[in-house]
């Protein structure tokens, strides 16, 4: 959404002599000479200028004075509320327009500019709250209208939004923005067909808004309708061939159809605008492998990220081993570990390669297995008892225990392998030789009633295991061929000296955290699926939807 922009206009037409004076003026702002600062009306038009040409960090600074100079103005004190607000400053931003409605408390616009900034900083509560105002003392306002049906869309209640959105179609100042917003909401609830009719009616609005044509592309690649979709894309690199989103999802597409040589040149083109985005760079890899290009993808892999991560954490451990780096502040990942030991025991360019591979698969497969079994068990038990919620939300080091006991029960890999290195006598007389092969089951492991109580099989947080067991029993392996990611997955075993603020919890744990703290759950109308392909309890699907208080 646009932030809503003030009607102002200068007087002053010689945009040339604006710039002088501007430059005239920063001098004496880097200065701090206030001899020659210019008068309230001035600076009104230096700020009004700098805001019709975007300058907001100017804008900023001449606002400033202004409100040294006029501080009983309502209109200083809203513009530099919205100054702030395009700063992305809102929590300035509501003390400012608190002292513009201060001065004038029936101004429309700032209530409309205060809903922005309360927006800006998640609190949706209070962003409708200043929009309805608006809308008390004026109920046919676009602006409010419309910022109040983009509040609506943002906690996704689409019904209502659309029913503002389809009024404001009719609109003559926001028609455009009005069948955008009413495209997304239809495209967020599915209903695609009458979502691609409001995006065609906006481009007809608007033939060169390249965000409109991306999200046409992104709906026709969603109903697998995949060249409809490169068009789409194709416009919007038309009308601006830097738009990194559009060579991203042209990439994408291209894939679906299994033409890989042509997404190879649309992702390549998207690495070459964005050179940080992870998402591209491991699509690229992807096709290129499909398209039978390793050793391309090998390159790019090393050169991209094996190589500069090993470089940064050589570093790191050159200065741990000179005593100038603690050990804690050293990275707790894999390739830390490798590294660490590369000379002890012989490890070769290609298998820490290796090894880092297959950690970057295991690892996401193991992550998502413990994040959904661990939302699926903390969602449940809440149910039985709603105030355990509260604990969870408020104690990190508690969700961490959740998480842990989540990954008892469901562990990532259901068995171990080992061969005995010598003869070996077990219970109920099984004797082992060198060399045979041992299978751990380590569900069963997991759920050893002598080990974590009568209920082993059940999920209890609360449980009490001895100092020698970890509450997640084998899951991450024991000994020489531990787990190198349990540290990173599941977090650092917390004891009683342990900082909350500085704790490692894990990935998981912040993951969860994350989910319960915007108010996740499972959504009702999409319940979760087992999957049937595997014997092990696992989910297929696990829909979740956010904004509903539980």
């Amino acid at each position: 959404m646009s932030i809503p922009e003030f009607d102002d206009h200068f007087q002053e037409n010689n945009s040339e002599n604006m710039e002088d004076k501007l430059r005239h003026y920063r001098r004496m702002i880097r200065k701090s000479d206030h001899s020659e600062m210019p008068s309230p009306e001035i600076l009104e038009t230096l700020v009004n200028y700098c805001m019709e040409k975007d300058k907001y960090e100017e804008a900023y600074d001449f606002c400033k004075y202004w409100a040294d100079v006029a501080p009983y103005s309502a209109d200083v004190w809203h513009k530099y509320g919205f100054i702030l607000i395009n700063l992305n400053r809102h929590h300035e931003a509501l003390l400012a327009l608190d002292k513009a409605l201060g001065l004038n408390p029936v101004d429309i616009d700032a209530m409309v500019h205060k809903s922005v900034a309360y927006g800006q900083a998640d609190d949706n509560d209070n962003a409708l709250a200043y929009i309805d105002k608006a809308l008390s003392l004026d109920p046919s306002n676009e602006e409010a209208l419309f910022h109040k049906g983009f509040i609506l869309e943002s906690i996704r209640h689409y019904e209502k939004a659309l029913e503002i959105f389809n009024y404001l179609e009719q609109s003559h100042q926001f028609r455009k923005e009005a069948l955008q917003e009413t495209a997304y909401c239809l495209h967020l609830m599915k209903n695609y067909e009458t979502a691609i009719e409001k995006y065609n009616e906006a481009i007809e609005e608007d033939p060169y808004d390249i965000s409109l044509w991306h999200n046409l592309g992104i709906i026709y690649h969603q109903m697998h309708r995949y060249a409809k979709a490169i068009d789409c894309f194709e416009m919007a690199i038309a009308i601006d061939d830097e738009f990194f989103l559009a060579w991203h999802n042209k990439g994408n597409s291209f894939a679906s159809m299994g033409r890989l040589h042509e997404s190879i040149e649309s992702f390549r083109e998207a690495n070459r605008l964005n050179p940080e985005d992870l998402d591209t760079l491991h699509n690229l890899a992807s096709v290129e492998g499909d398209a039978g290009l390793y050793t391309e993808a090998l390159e790019k892999f090393d050169k991209e990220f094996l190589i500069p991560s090993k470089q940064r954490r050589k570093k790191l451990i050159k200065e741990f081993k000179n005593n100038k780096l603690k050990k804690e502040e050293l990275p707790r990942d894999v390739l830390t570990i490798l590294l660490m030991n590369e000379d002890n025991i012989n490890l070769n360019n290609d298998l820490i390669k290796r090894e880092i591979a297959f950690y970057l698969q295991a690892g996401s497969h193991s992550t998502a297995n413990s994040m959904t079994h661990a939302l699926h068990e903390i969602f449940t038990w809440c149910q039985k008892d709603p105030q355990n919620i509260t604990k969870i939300r408020e104690d990190r080091l508690f969700l961490q225990r959740c998480v842990h006991e989540s990954m008892r029960l469901h562990p990532a890999s259901p068995v171990a392998w080992r061969k005995s290195q010598c003869p070996v006598s077990l219970e109920k007389n099984i004797n082992m030789k060198k060399n045979d092969l041992i299978i751990m089951d380590l569900h069963e492991a997991n759920q050893d009633k002598s080990i974590f109580g009568k209920d082993s099989d059940i999920f209890n947080p609360n449980r009490k295991v001895s100092k020698n067991q970890f509450l997640w029993g084998l899951t991450f392996g024991i000994g020489l061929h531990m787990c190198f990611g349990r540290d990173l997955d599941g977090g650092v075993v917390p004891n009683e000296n342990t900082d909350p603020n500085s704790h490692q919890y894990g990935i998981v744990t912040l993951l969860v955290k994350k989910i319960l703290n915007e108010d996740g759950c499972p959504d009702p109308k999409n319940m979760p699926k087992i999957d049937s392909s595997t014997e092990r309890s696992n989910w297929a699907s696990y829909p979740i939807i956010f904004g509903e208080k539980k």
